[in-house]
């Protein structure tokens, strides 16, 4: 029995179609990633440390790739906004996160936030470790860190330390000394870590936890004293202040992270490339070079590793905010 040529016609037309449609869609499958610009969000303000560094990467992972590597600064709220952003992108290697202490570890331990870095995101490779050095304002009595924690000790409360924000690195991080330590000071949270510089160089607090990058200028005019930087050797940018293990507390090493972490359901293949060559780009000597100028510590961790080092700092993190009693207001 024939067909009517009508019929047939639309049967072929149909067949070619979906044809079509197949080889375009297997183009589309076999395409190479990346095939167009990566954006890479930055929960921070332009212009912060983490910023500066997240610029680097995006540089040379760009080149690295062959494609643009967008910048997308997404502050506020503690990076909180930023990150939400980013768990909520779609999950096609297309959008990753610059990733730093405060709004992937520390603020998900002191307060609800809407996602979970546990099942929101896909590490891809740590880049990079920022320690912090403790200033004191030029007229305050402590010339050095065991000045400072004698102070303390004599007067509990009496010694006043700003920091960027409740529940911030700059606040824990002075809160991991006073436990170390046994001394008690006064927490001043300001809103920002500029905010936090310009109260200590008033004067209307004596001590901050903050990066090189920050405060090396004011060290250098004389405006700041540099007691003491947590890492095991001086740091480049600041070679003149001594550790805190040289200042009398062996083994007092704290930093806060940066890398890269991904939208969770990126698929394996494209996280294990991106690790590869963001550990690749932090491993050259040209790039760890301009880490090291910035005061910033290269220390690139593969996928798996870094997932291991997410871990040990939320350990280590929520043991100092329980001891120390540390709440956020809602």
């Amino acid at each position: 029995m024939a067909f009517p040529v009508n019929i047939f016609t639309k049967l072929l037309i149909t067949t070619l179609a979906l044809l079509s449609q197949a080889v375009m869609l297997s183009g589309v499958q076999a395409q190479p990633y990346p095939a167009k610009p990566v954006r890479l969000i930055v929960p921070a303000t332009p212009g912060a440390a983490t910023d500066v560094v997240a610029r680097l990467v995006a540089e040379s992972l760009g080149e690295r790739l062959g494609v643009a590597v967008i910048v997308d600064n997404r502050g506020g709220a503690a990076g909180v906004i930023g990150t939400e952003l980013a768990a909520r992108s779609a999950a096609n290697g297309y959008t990753l996160m610059f990733a730093y202490q405060d709004p992937t570890i520390l603020i998900p331990l002191l307060k609800k936030v809407p996602y979970s870095m546990e099942t929101d995101f896909a590490p891809v490779a740590k880049v990079a470790d920022l320690h912090y050095v403790i200033v004191a304002n030029a007229k305050f009595a402590a010339k050095t860190l065991k000045e400072l924690v004698d102070i303390a000790k004599a007067q509990p409360d009496r010694v006043k330390f700003s920091s960027a924000g409740n529940g911030g690195i700059n606040h824990l991080a002075m809160e991991l000394l006073q436990q170390r330590a046994g001394m008690k000071l006064m927490h001043i949270p300001y809103k920002g870590i500029a905010a936090a510089t310009t109260g200590l160089l008033a004067g209307d607090v004596d001590v901050l936890a903050a990066a090189p990058l920050v405060v090396a200028k004011a060290i250098k005019d004389g405006q700041l004293r540099g007691l003491a930087i947590t890492q095991d050797m001086r740091s480049a940018m600041l070679p003149s202040v001594p550790t805190a293990s040289e200042s009398g507390f062996p083994g007092f090493v704290m930093s806060a992270y940066l890398g890269i972490v991904a939208p969770a359901g990126v698929p394996q293949k494209i996280v294990e490339d991106l690790s590869a060559h963001v550990v690749a780009l932090a491993s050259a000597e040209e790039f760890r070079r301009r880490l090291t100028a910035l005061g910033v510590d290269p220390g690139p961790m593969g996928r798996e590793e870094f997932a291991r080092f997410l871990s040990s700092e939320s350990r280590l993190w929520r043991e100092v905010i329980e001891r120390g009693g540390i709440k956020l207001e809602e």
